[in-house]
């Protein structure tokens, strides 16, 4: 503190602040709504996420003895798909349901879907949400 420089503001000057409205975007199972995903395959459904900058990614799915992972993919462009994240649902004690969750930066990004990583099993009564905001 003894080292340290006053500053003095005149009263008649302004500080000007913005503040960026933030907005919701994202539904219920957007990506996947109590679907069946075969090995290897995607789900049905692509969500929308052009107006997300940051987005959370929820899951569940009733596939509570298996351990694989769901691989999450974007494209830029509708036809050009790229992984940028991997889901590892777990499976609370007692339980059969898995769950999931995946925190992502999709800015620039227009749609996502997931994708079944097993080689043999097949995931039932999968549930997939995204929500962001811009």
């Amino acid at each position: 503190m003894s080292n340290s420089i006053p500053v003095v503001l005149a009263s008649d000057q302004t500080v000007s602040t913005n503040i960026t409205n933030i907005t919701r975007q994202g539904t219920e199972n957007n990506i996947a709504n109590n679907e069946s995903i075969l090995p290897g395959e995607v789900c049905s459904s692509v969500a929308v996420v052009d107006n997300m900058k940051q987005c959370n990614i929820v899951y569940n799915d009733d596939s509570g003895i298996y351990f694989d992972s769901l691989a999450v993919e974007v494209t830029g462009d509708g036809i050009t798909y790229h992984k940028v994240g991997e889901i590892y649902p777990f499976v609370s004690s007692g339980s059969t349901l898995r769950r999931g969750y995946l925190f992502l930066n999709v800015g620039g990004f227009s749609n996502m879907r997931i994708r079944n990583q097993s080689t043999d099993n097949t995931f039932v009564n999968v549930n997939c949400s995204v929500y962001g905001c811009s």
